[in-house]
């Protein structure tokens, strides 16, 4: 019942990053949920950004911003913060130029959420029905290999039954070209992703319901092409996909007017 915001640019939700002397790309990542707290997030850094501290060998430090939101309504949006101490090297005229602080300057409930990323048992690949499930990694996360297959690209849909919810994640590796998926019963805990028969070009995808209570899925379901054409999937059940359809292909485009 809510009404949009406006996109005349007076709410931009993060800024942009650039300088001159660092022409940085930002990336839009995952919302946190974390002990009630919504969090939205962006950052530099596309992949495997948890723990955000250096907790685990040769993950290194990730550059991640954040900023609360529905505070308390939908279109207020809390400060904007480095989930580190310090700023990352490189962001230090833009942090200034924009008013970007670090999470040691935030209130004591935020610095008590975000210390939450650095605690491995809960990390969103983790076992617990804590666990923030920001990416998944196919064989699980206890291992830097098995890490070098996460991923935090990722849709949620609730199948159409009410009964169940599910995650699909692409998975960034040549020898995967599929999609991964955890599942839940309503209220209880993630199961470990496992690979899908669903083909996939590593690429973005997103999922949702439809009228009439189907499933569908925005996804480049053509490996080996690079994410060309789009397509839509649909499914009754939330989980076999009957129809698949392409939208459009740049190809097409190359040749259209």
């Amino acid at each position: 019942g809510a009404s949009w915001t406006q996109t005349d640019g007076t709410n931009v939700l993060f800024p942009n990053m650039s300088t001159s002397a660092n022409k940085a790309a930002l990336f839009a990542e995952p919302t946190l949920h974390i002990n009630g707290h919504v969090y939205a997030a962006a950052s530099p850094n596309q992949f495997c950004l948890y723990p955000v501290l250096d907790q685990v060998p040769g993950l290194g430090t990730k550059s991640l911003l954040l900023r609360r939101v529905y505070t308390p309504g939908i279109s207020k949006f809390g400060q904007i913060f480095w989930a580190t101490p310090v700023v990352p090297p490189g962001f230090e005229a833009a942090t200034a130029a924009h008013g970007i602080v670090t999470v040691d300057k935030m209130d004591a409930a935020t610095q008590a959420d975000i210390a939450t990323l650095a605690d491995y048992s809960r990390l969103p690949c983790g076992p617990t029905a804590a666990s923030l499930k920001c990416e998944a990694c196919v064989g699980g996360c206890q291992s830097d290999a098995n890490r070098a297959n996460a991923t935090n690209e990722q849709t949620h849909y609730a199948t159409p039954d009410g009964q169940q919810d599910v995650i699909l994640y692409r998975i960034p590796s040549n020898e995967k070209l599929k999609l991964a998926a955890s599942v839940r019963v309503q209220g209880g805990n993630w199961s470990a992703a496992e690979l899908t028969d669903f083909p996939d070009d590593h690429a973005n995808l997103n999922a949702g319901p439809l009228p009439g209570g189907r499933v569908y899925l925005l996804s480049n379901a053509m490996p080996d092409v690079f994410r060309d054409p789009l397509f839509v999937s649909s499914s009754v059940d939330g989980y076999n996909w009957q129809t698949l359809t392409a939208l459009t292909s740049c190809e097409e485009k190359m040749y259209t007017a």
